[in-house]
């Protein structure tokens, strides 16, 4: 069992589903201290994350079938673009706890195999993060099956709060931030 999976059977984590975003506040220790998602084959995670709240949204893959088809193309860049920017919102409704002064807020953006599975994606996120002056960090992950890791690594992304400092973890792997 990976560290995200133990900590949700624990009643610790907050689990995010596809095409979710959601927030944990580390002030008040009574709620969950951890957040995190898991299954990411081919998805996009975007967090925000301070000493204070973590922020999580689990972007799924692609919805086009046929990535040639302009309609298609649109209609995903349409639906990506709205769900980059519900987690901007829901930043945006929580920025008391995310000081932007505060060189310990950051973005991550967690990433299929270093590049989204739409080539619009990167652009699209960067114009969307515009608004904001925080500093944000690439981080790719591994598809399943790949070898790099063998197939035991899950692919997670996962906030631990219960320490001094949130540590943040991509494929049980530590991300200095």
């Amino acid at each position: 069992m990976n560290i995200f999976a133990e900590a949700v059977a624990n009643g610790d984590a907050v689990k995010v589903k596809p095409d979710q975003q959601r927030i944990i506040n580390f002030i008040e220790r009574d709620t969950s201290l951890c957040i995190g998602t898991s299954d990411l084959t081919g998805c996009t995670v975007i967090a925000i994350v301070s000493d204070r709240a973590a922020i999580v949204g689990h972007i799924n893959k692609h919805p086009a079938r046929n990535g040639k088809d302009l309609n298609e193309l649109q209609a995903a860049a349409r639906i990506y673009e709205k769900r980059v920017n519900n987690v901007l919102d829901l930043f945006l409704e929580n920025e008391k706890f995310f000081p932007i002064r505060d060189s310990q807020t950051k973005i991550i953006i967690a990433i299929y195999e270093g590049k989204q599975s739409a080539p619009f994606l990167r652009d699209m996120i960067d114009n969307c993060l515009e608004t904001t002056v925080l500093e944000y960090a690439n981080i790719a992950y591994i598809q399943p099956g790949s070898g790099h890791y063998g197939d035991n690594i899950e692919k997670v992304f996962f906030v631990d709060g219960r320490g001094e400092k949130p540590i943040v973890f991509v494929e049980e792997r530590e991300v200095r931030l």
